[in-house]
């Protein structure tokens, strides 16, 4: 994948451990007057995988609640998981002439012709996310991802942690993501060579979680269990079909809070507001950070910096939190959704802005 960068003084990749504590936030009111006119009309277009579930309806409302603060118009489509209308929508967003495009790809593939398009078409290139192929021959101003391979490892080492202290081998079933998704193949590999380094993991079976559906996740639970009851442990690879897992345990009677005898461990990727929830009630034991808030608070620095002049960083690539009932009270999944426009900037070091503001 080729790289454009706006200037020599920062073609540098970023690659750095993901924020650390609490998700804390810049007061909105602050963050206004910091804001003031940094975007002064520009139009961004976010052209988001789906706007349903809870990871990328906070991220879209989120990132367009930035925008809008700081002076920009941010347009939002919603393609609903079909990669040909992702595609479309590419084009529409191109009539709307905006100054940056960013986008989360469906298919990593599929969309490259739409963004040779929008190179032609002189508009800068943000991923969030999802990237583009690397072989692909399109531009991108700045990548921004979550190091997808960690979340799965660092599953993987928690099932490791409780299977020494507890004296058994975990023996584990995954429900994966949908596996045309070069993030639930990245998930997939971190928790599976994790695995292949301790003699206190085995994965049983896995399913594909087509559609990244709770229902196929269920589905998915009955069956692994019925050619598998030896299962102690469950690695669910996105919270979005975390509720189909956590209602599938419960059809079989095998859902218990952690403490109670025949408690199933179980470990997911977000730590979304379910995701928080059922560690909280005790049936998921830990969860992999991916934390859609501070995707988008660093698209929109990068962004404000690119229209301001300022060069930005061709990759920014950030490792994983791990969340258990003893911090997940700080995951970016227990923010106050209905209050997003109240939320402010996000206080983080992984991107800080460069560009001179208000005090």
């Amino acid at each position: 994948m080729k790289k454009k960068v706006v200037s020599a003084l920062l073609a540098t990749t970023l690659s750095v451990s993901a924020l650390a504590g609490s998700t804390m936030m810049v007061s909105a009111e602050e963050s206004a007057k910091k804001a003031t006119e940094l975007l002064d009309g520009k139009k961004v277009a976010y052209i988001a995988n789906e706007c349903a579930s809870d990871w990328q309806s906070i991220s879209t409302k989120y990132l367009e609640t930035l925008v809008e603060s700081a002076g920009g118009e941010c347009k939002i489509y919603d393609p609903n998981n079909d990669a040909n209308v992702q595609a479309d929508m590419v084009s529409q967003a191109l009539v709307e002439k905006p100054d940056v495009m960013v986008i989360k790809p469906i298919d990593q593939a599929a969309i490259v012709p739409a963004l040779e398009t929008a190179n032609e078409a002189g508009v800068p290139i943000i991923t969030l996310d999802t990237g583009v192929l690397e072989d692909a021959d399109v531009d991108v101003l700045c990548a921004i991802q979550t190091d997808q391979t960690s979340l799965g490892k660092t599953a993987a080492e928690y099932v490791e942690k409780v299977a020494e202290e507890s004296g058994e081998t975990a023996k584990v079933i995954t429900v994966l993501g949908d596996m045309s998704s070069n993030i639930a193949q990245l998930r997939q590999s971190g928790f599976n060579d994790y695995a292949e380094t301790t003699d206190k993991i085995e994965v049983l079976a896995e399913q594909e979680g087509k559609n990244w559906s709770p229902s196929v996740a269920y589905d998915a639970i009955l069956s692994m269990a019925s050619a598998n009851p030896e299962f102690n442990t469950i690695f669910c690879c996105a919270d979005c079909m975390m509720s189909g897992v956590i209602e599938a345990l419960g059809y079989l009677d095998k859902l218990a809070p952690a403490g109670e005898e025949g408690h199933i461990t179980i470990v997911g990727i977000d730590c979304d507001p379910n995701g928080c929830k059922y560690i909280e009630e005790g049936y998921v034991d830990q969860e992999s950070e991916h934390n859609a808030a501070l995707h988008s608070d660093i698209a929109f620095k990068v962004i404000v910096d690119y229209i301001n002049g300022y060069a930005v960083p061709e990759d920014i690539f950030f490792n994983t939190t791990a969340r258990t009932i003893d911090n997940v009270s700080e995951a970016w999944g227990n923010l106050d959704v209905a209050a997003v426009a109240d939320w402010g900037w996000m206080d983080q070091d992984i991107y800080e802005l460069q560009t001179p503001i208000a005090e």
